[in-house]
């Protein structure tokens, strides 16, 4: 597993591993997608972590099943 995943970023900071961790897939070059049923406040305040540090993150939702997406941005 790489050692720049967001989870493992999150954890570097002190956070914790996120709720939706074990779904973690790795899709492409810096990019993640996880699965849940729900975000929990938690959850979002993680994502809010993941946007301040340099990752673009979305998420969707459809029906019973939310999406998170979370690519690295480019380092300059």
């Amino acid at each position: 597993m790489p050692d720049n995943t967001p989870v493992i970023q999150l954890q570097a900071l002190g956070l914790g591993r996120p709720p939706w961790a074990d779904s973690e897939e790795q899709t492409g070059e810096n990019q993640w997608t996880y699965r849940s049923g729900f975000l929990s406040p938690r959850g979002v305040r993680d994502l809010g972590f993941l946007l301040v540090n340099g990752w673009d993150v979305s998420v969707h939702a459809r029906s019973s099943q939310i999406t998170i997406r979370a690519r690295r941005k480019e380092q300059p």
